[in-house]
């Protein structure tokens, strides 16, 4: 029996009999196209005489003879059918790309050989766990089936684990581990938004955030310099998360169209976003401005411009909200130049300020970086904007075991911003127990801390200064290879509902 041979390797051996196994992709009169795990291969080929279809499953046996191959022998070893329901799902499964997948496993072995050079220690964890709470309430709880009950949750993150590590004398570990989320509100409108991903998380002790934003920079150097060939600027710029609300009403900027600023205005009880352009165009694009705010939304679009005299002029719509803007450039000591579209804050709005920026930024301001990183520090520990008094726990800004800063609800959290994708958040963590103690309480959940009582007993055993970020895997693939969908860096991903895409298009 001939042996199997990859299609790619076929050209490398010399002449010989061989068998060719996978999947026909396409006829063409004799011209078969046949696809396996490591490429394609055209053969000739009559189709007609083995009753061949695209999509049926062949081994075929070839003769290579100088440097020419020849089709001796074919057989169907199985048939795919062919009504419009499975077809829809063959193309679903069609998407996904062998060597796009052969790029993430080496870029993923990047990073370990990055971090291991820095002595880190690639961990293993569990991911079921006792609940944690590490964000929230909201935690997937798995059932015992022999008690019934409910001991366990998927973790939302490896966090806990990795830092009992830590402490444990595991000084330097990472891991990419399997996250699950509850769906927040907004996901539906979002394609970087799972409840199911990967986290790279990295643990260290005595590490500061400075040092270990360092780290970070250096590790996304390396792998872009070496997968993409670009050498990307660092150090990363840092915004403190309140001047990034303030400027871009957002803790994740896009800071590639950093001069377009997006402030937020509460009008007549309702809150608008405005994206300010602080420059000059022409009657054309300033009528083309106007045309797309008011098609975005006929009812509530506002378009304001200054002119040469600074006074703030409204072209489109009827709100008052002159007096709010120019207190804005003048408490931000922003130029009073250019124009000011205003919409109601929405998912949808933030949309088309995108497009608006990808298009009209270049045109003023010249060539857009590809990749624009920047940190955000000083995040909350409890974030206002959420506040609800039955559940100040879900209003939490980084996580339980973030540091505080003393007498402030700022923390010593950062998060990662990549193209206007939060890719990571982390930190200085609590490293004694009266800190996390005090943190449980100012939750108003000190009376779950015996949940956490295997913890506290841990940091009471002496724990060095702890750092630990987790890099959400899928967003920065997606935001790295320039991806429209998470179907494109994740097999089978759920929707936001929890619901499998494949068993979806199968209903």
């Amino acid at each position: 029996m001939n042996k199997r041979i990859f299609i790619d390797d076929i050209w490398k051996v010399n002449d010989n009999e061989f068998m060719i196994m996978g999947r026909v992709q396409s006829i063409i009169n004799s011209n078969v196209a046949i696809k396996d795990y490591s490429g394609t291969i055209i053969l000739t080929l009559d189709a007609g005489k083995y009753d061949l279809n695209v999509n049926d499953i062949v081994s075929v046996v070839v003769v290579k003879q100088n440097g020419i191959i020849k089709v001796k022998e074919c057989n169907v070893l199985s048939t795919a059918c062919r009504d419009e329901e499975t077809t829809l799902l063959r193309n679903y499964l069609d998407r996904y790309n062998v060597e796009f997948f052969r790029k993430i496993n080496s870029l993923e072995d990047s990073v370990r050989d990055f971090l291991k050079k820095e002595k880190f220690i690639e961990l293993r964890n569990p991911i079921l766990w006792v609940p944690v709470q590490e964000y929230g309430t909201k935690e997937w709880r798995i059932q015992n089936p022999i008690t019934k009950e409910t001991p366990y949750i998927l973790l939302q993150s490896p966090n806990i684990l990795n830092l009992i590590s830590t402490v444990a004398g595991i000084e330097r570990n990472f891991q990419f581990h399997p996250c699950f989320r509850l769906a927040e509100e907004n996901s539906l409108a979002r394609n970087d938004s799972l409840i199911e991903f990967t986290q790279l998380a990295i643990t260290a002790a005595f590490l500061t955030n400075e040092e270990a934003m360092r780290l970070i920079e250096d590790m996304f150097f390396y792998i872009i310099k070496k997968h993409f060939d670009i050498e990307i600027e660092k150090p990363f710029e840092i915004l403190d998360y309140h001047e990034s609300m303030k400027l871009y009403s957002t803790d994740h900027p896009d800071l590639r169209f950093r001069k377009f600023y997006r402030p937020s205005f509460i009008i007549n009880g309702y809150k608008y976003t405005g994206l300010i352009i602080p420059a000059y165009v022409n009657k054309k694009i300033e009528e083309f401005l106007i045309n797309k705010t008011y098609q975005q939304d006929r009812e509530n679009s506002n378009f304001f411009s200054y002119d040469e005299n600074k006074t703030l002029k409204q072209k489109l719509g009827d709100i008052k909200a002159d007096y709010l803007i120019d207190e804005w450039f003048e408490n931000n000591e922003i130029e009073k130049v250019g124009y000011i579209l205003l919409l109601p804050s929405s998912i949808e709005t933030d949309i088309f300020y995108n497009r608006i920026s990808k298009t009209l930024y270049p045109k003023l301001f010249g060539k857009v970086e590809k990749y624009k990183f920047c940190w955000i520090k000083n995040y909350p520990f409890i974030n206002e904007l959420e506040y609800d008094s039955q559940s100040l726990h879900d209003a939490i800004g980084q996580n339980i075991f973030t540091k505080r800063i003393r007498n402030s609800n700022d923390t010593e959290g950062i998060d990662l911003v990549l193209n206007g994708i939060e890719i990571a958040s982390g930190g200085q963590k609590v490293n004694t127990a009266e800190e996390f103690i005090e943190s449980l309480e100012l939750l108003k959940i000190k009376d779950k801390q015996k949940n956490y009582d295997y913890f506290i007993k841990v940091l009471k055993t002496g724990a060095p200064p702890l750092f630990s970020i987790g890099i959400g895997w899928e967003r920065t693939l997606l935001a790295l290879f320039e991806t429209k969908t998470i179907s494109d860096v994740m097999v089978f991903p759920k929707d936001q509902f929890g619901n499998p895409e494949i068993i979806s298009i199968c209903e």
